[in-house]
């Protein structure tokens, strides 16, 4: 095996891109929760998110490969690919403690070497079982508990990192060691040959590829095929020229629907759950708690963070609170940035009518989707004040209606992005909007943000300008495009 093999499963462009996504969020998250200092928050991103990051995407890689029935009569082939592995880690090590003597030079390069280098090197310890409902709420359990001891050891390791950089160092070179034996060891080797797994860089690759998408559309054709439910028939006869009636033949090719009512239930049952969701949590919390008083300090404190945000401190009261309001936020986010599907029908329309229709559909599915947000974050500050006992005001819900505003124009960037090649330009703008999205967030609760009238105009025009650049993407795509092949990032089933 020699580099260009190696970096074939590796894919470092792809791995470097994806890590700079999520340790960006990462960042965010913890300069919003833990408010540590710049230099702490920093350090904690360079040798702890990012080191995860990466050595997850690069083991998962060198793991499908040992998975293959055919790598273990490969002559050489473990030494081989573990040499190119710890040649790759060191790299990701040595540009890691190189970041962190600029961005952080109070640190000594030895900790960041050393903590970076252990961090990198655990991935190879995963054995990659087959997956299981129990083993789902392992892992779960694990990434919670490793999410709660980070929050409470973070500033604990920065500590140790600068107190003590020539003990790091070696523990941490020590623990790296430890776990290229484990994992490159031999009998731990052959036991993974011919066990299924796919890395999440290849299956990333073959979602978004042309095989893939056809893959999606033929599951998807076949269970429209074996739904029997009443209502998904089309019993019209005939279809007028109306934009409304052709809006009907749209939304039962796309979803299988014949009536636009069966679409608003929906609507009105997450928006229930998105408000059921933070208040069944509200009240667990409040009966483990064995108080009423306790439940009612937290609903106040629930009511009255929209107004204050993070900026007062931290406390469990105010996670609880940012929690809250964030699950109905990001539930209407995630349903408004997907787009209508492309038809893959030959409509006696023109390309123009058929593009202007189906952009029609995308601005209503948005419509709905923020409409769940402001029913779910004025839902929490009602039924949160009617619990505390205290007025209802609605000028509670003004942070999290500012990160509404503040969303907006990405919900229609977000949904062109989807249709625009190449694939890597559509994915990587796609992950910078949803930084942007965290971003907004994390602003929003850590400081107490006020809307403002000149705030919303100038929201509402720029989501007017991202939806007409929206509304050009659309047209471009259905003038130019092939429509009987699947487009964008969500595959169609064809309709014969």
């Amino acid at each position: 095996m020699n580099a260009q093999a190696y970096c074939r499963f590796a894919r470092p462009v792809v791995t470097g891109l994806i890590v700079i996504v999520y340790s960006t969020i990462g960042w965010i998250e913890i300069r919003t929760f833990m408010r540590l200092p710049a230099a702490e928050n920093w350090f904690l991103t360079l040798a702890v998110v990012v080191p995860l990051l990466c050595g997850s995407l690069l083991t998962g890689a060198i793991h499908e490969l040992m998975h293959q029935s055919f790598f273990g009569v490969l002559p050489g082939a473990r030494r081989s690919l573990r040499r190119w592995h710890g040649g790759m880690l060191a790299i990701v090590t040595t540009a890691l403690a190189a970041t962190s003597s600029k961005l952080v030079p109070d640190m000594s390069v030895a900790s960041t070497i050393g903590i970076s280098a252990a961090v990198l090197a655990l991935p190879l310890l995963n054995r990659r079982a087959s997956p299981s409902p129990s083993r789902f709420l392992w892992i779960a359990a694990c990434l919670l508990l490793g999410c709660g001891l980070f929050y409470l050891v973070g500033a604990q390791i920065y500590s140790i990192a600068t107190a003590a950089p020539w003990v790091v160092l070696p523990a941490g070179l020590s623990i790296a060691g430890a776990c290229f034996r484990i994992g490159f060891d031999r009998n731990r080797v052959r036991a993974r040959a011919g066990r299924p797994f796919r890395s999440m860089l290849n299956s990333l690759r073959y979602l978004f590829s042309k095989d893939g998408r056809t893959l999606q559309a033929t599951v998807l054709a076949e269970a429209q095929r074996r739904n029997k439910r009443i209502g998904r028939d089309w019993l019209v006869k005939s279809v007028d020229s109306s934009d409304r009636a052709w809006l009907q033949v749209l939304l039962h090719e796309r979803y299988g629907i014949a009536r636009h009512s069966t679409v608003w239930t929906g609507i009105v049952l997450l928006m229930l759950i998105g408000t059921a969701m933070p208040l069944g949590f509200i009240l667990l919390f409040g009966s483990l708690s064995g108080s009423a008083g306790n439940l009612s300090s937290l609903c106040e404190a629930i009511a009255t963070s929209g107004r204050s945000g993070l900026q007062s401190g931290f406390s469990p009261s105010k996670f609880i609170s940012f929690i809250s309001f964030f699950i109905p936020i990001l539930m209407g986010f995630l349903g408004a940035i997907v787009p209508a599907p492309m038809s893959r029908i030959a409509y006696p329309l023109p390309r123009h009518r058929i593009a202007r229709l189906s952009f029609i559909l995308s601005a209503r599915q948005a419509g709905l989707g923020v409409a769940l947000q402001v029913f779910g974050v004025f839902g929490i500050v009602f039924f949160s004040s009617l619990l505390a006992g205290i007025p209802i005001r609605m000028e509670n819900a003004s942070g999290p209606m500012a990160v509404i505003f503040l969303q907006l124009p990405v919900i229609p960037l977000m949904q062109s992005t989807v249709l625009v090649k190449p694939r890597l330009l559509a994915v990587s703008g796609f992950s910078l909007l949803f930084i942007l999205f965290f971003a907004s967030i994390g602003f929003a609760a850590r400081f107490a943000f006020e809307l403002s009238w000149p705030a919303v105009a100038g929201s509402l025009i720029a989501t007017a300008f991202a939806a007409w650049l929206n509304w050009r993407v659309v047209l471009w795509r259905y003038s130019t495009s092939d429509l009987n092949q699947p487009m964008g990032l969500i595959a169609v089933p064809a309709t014969s």
